[in-house]
């Protein structure tokens, strides 16, 4: 049986192509490698420069080349670790989304080859195009607005200095927290009448390398925007399998670690058709150490995360999809007031090939190694 997302309308053929060989290649010298023919299918183009690049080599190749886009099924984001440091409290993090202007961000970052979304889904996704009245209408898009992320700390008590007094504008804000609260943070100060005060100080594990990691400072980390609002978001750049262990909290031997950053930024896909959320918001610590719930986001109780990602997998019945998307729907829209993660851009994507590739079809859920199967080479290739 076909994929329901396959594009085509080949019931019972055969793949014809007898061999297939994958080739790495680096950007640099991605578009010689497909004008040469080094490489047939150069699939996946992402990047503002890159896609441009890639479009223009087909359009200026008198026929020989042709391209396909599509919407990618996933999103680069800002994750946040919601157990410690100032992105525990919800309001800090929608503080951080409304410091980011993630409109431009995404025009500089995809060069118009990109969107903003506001939540987990893709707009190829079936959910999203049934939804997308709700989700208007109930999202919060978190638009920059720096004196709306001012209010927000103001009425989430970050309200005082290191010494316990007003903040008048100058220097880091702080907020009285409960020693729990204050856990896995040294910053956190002691004042001689017990009171804890934690600075609004965000660590940040930063991938290198990393176009993403270079925008997010300039844009946020070292904004006048995030220093004026009493805020400091501290960098630190680190390879991947560092920023990996920083995620599941191990050290370089795999052994458990004590939590440190506030949040890193990395992308996510959502390439399955199957939206299984469930046991990705446990509080149980077994699981939790397993690596299934990496925001450490414990939204438990009636209406929680929790809650709503087990009942859209195990309070639905096959075949039941009006169920199914009222569960979707109010997923999406806690996951979007309680903000886990900041989505900062879905790509669209594009893959060049010339054009004596024929009946090649791809989209974000029918990728090369799908569509290969059923495109075809004339014999005299």
């Amino acid at each position: 049986t076909l994929n329901p997302n396959f594009p085509g309308n080949y019931e019972g053929a055969k793949p014809t192509i007898a061999k297939v060989i994958y080739k790495k290649v680096v950007s640099a010298t991605q578009l010689d490698d497909l004008k040469s023919g080094g490489v047939d299918v150069l699939m996946g183009i992402t990047g503002g420069a890159e896609t441009d690049e890639a479009v223009a080599a087909c359009d200026n190749s008198n026929g020989a080349f042709v391209y396909t886009h599509y919407s990618r099924a996933g999103y680069g984001k800002l994750q946040f670790f919601c157990d410690v440091t100032p992105t525990q409290f919800v309001e800090v993090r929608q503080a951080i989304a409304m410091l980011l202007d993630r409109a431009s961000f995404t025009d500089t970052f995809c060069a118009g080859w990109g969107s903003v979304v506001n939540g987990p889904y893709s707009s190829a996704m079936w959910q999203y195009q049934e939804s997308k009245d709700v989700l208007a209408d109930n999202l919060n898009s978190y638009a920059f607005d720096v004196d709306a992320a001012n209010k927000l700390l103001d009425e989430g008590g970050w309200t005082m200095n290191e010494k316990g007094e007003a903040w008048t504008g100058e220097g880091l804000r702080h907020k009285e927290v409960t020693a729990e609260q204050a856990e896995n943070m040294d910053e956190c100060i002691e004042l001689s009448d017990g009171r804890i005060l934690m600075p609004l100080i965000i660590k940040w594990c930063s991938s290198e390398k990393n176009n993403v990691s270079d925008l997010l400072a300039t844009m946020l980390a070292n904004s006048d925007n995030v220093k004026n609002s009493g805020m400091s978001i501290v960098q630190d750049t680190v390879d991947w399998d560092t920023l990996l262990n920083a995620i599941y909290r191990k050290d370089a031997d795999g052994n458990a670690a004590a939590p440190y950053y506030s949040m890193t930024n990395l992308a996510t896909n959502l390439t399955s058709t199957i939206y299984d959320y469930s046991f990705s918001w446990t509080d149980d610590p077994a699981k939790v150490a397993q690596g299934y719930n990496t925001t450490y986001l414990y939204d438990m109780g009636e209406g929680g995360l929790d809650e709503l990602s087990m009942d859209m997998v195990y309070k639905t019945a096959a075949g039941d999809d009006a169920t199914y998307l009222d569960y979707w729907q109010k997923y999406i829209i806690r996951w979007n007031e309680m903000l886990p993660e900041l989505p900062l851009y879905s790509n669209i994507l594009v893959t060049g090939y010339p054009t004596w590739v024929e009946n090649y079809e791809e989209n974000a859920y029918w990728d090369f190694a799908h569509a290969v199967l059923y495109a075809s080479i004339p014999s005299a290739q």
